[in-house]
């Protein structure tokens, strides 16, 4: 976890030689160390850990339970007002099925901590998701993927009509 910056973004990769860290904005690492996080607290049950106090990269130190919302707030940044995550190809469908996960798993672990709020608040963002992907995505046969910005991975392309990336997680 402390490679995790304090606005939720993580590092990418660090020289420790120079001193020198590549942080990324991808929504990617932080969904992936949230789903990590939720599965350790899962496998044990051990939810007192989430008052542990973890150091972010970038200085200070918070609780395991910040680091999991700093990684929910930065995802949820980088998707569109439809609430699908956008990459440098347009619609990520794949990116966007990692993070409606993370945010259906990280559900239960905030009503367990009682953070009404964020349970309302990542509900909605999940439930937005689903609709979004089944609206903007499904092409009545497949699930599309954009890349270059052209939607590929339809019964309407004469070449790729199924894009397996896509596929996966809706």
């Amino acid at each position: 976890i402390g490679r995790q910056t304090k606005d939720g973004r993580m590092v990418e990769w660090l020289d420790y030689r120079s001193d020198t860290a590549r942080i990324s904005d991808d929504v990617v690492a932080p969904a992936w160390l949230g789903l990590a996080i939720i599965a350790q607290l899962n496998e044990t049950g051990e939810t007192s850990w989430l008052k542990k106090s973890i150091s972010w990269f970038d200085g200070g130190a918070s609780s395991v339970h910040e680091h999991l919302i700093r990684s929910a707030e930065h995802c949820l940044r980088q998707c569109d007002s439809g609430q699908l995550v956008t990459s440098g190809d347009g619609v990520s469908t794949e990116k966007t099925g990692l993070v409606a996960l993370f945010l259906k798993e990280l559900l239960p672990i905030l009503e367990h901590e009682r953070d009404h709020q964020l349970v309302r608040k990542y509900q909605l963002a999940y439930e937005r998701m689903k609709e979004s992907v089944s609206r903007r995505l499904w092409d009545g046969s497949y699930y599309l993927a954009e890349r270059n910005g052209k939607k590929v991975g339809s019964r309407k392309n004469p070449h790729r009509k199924i894009d397996l990336a896509a596929q996966v997680w809706p």
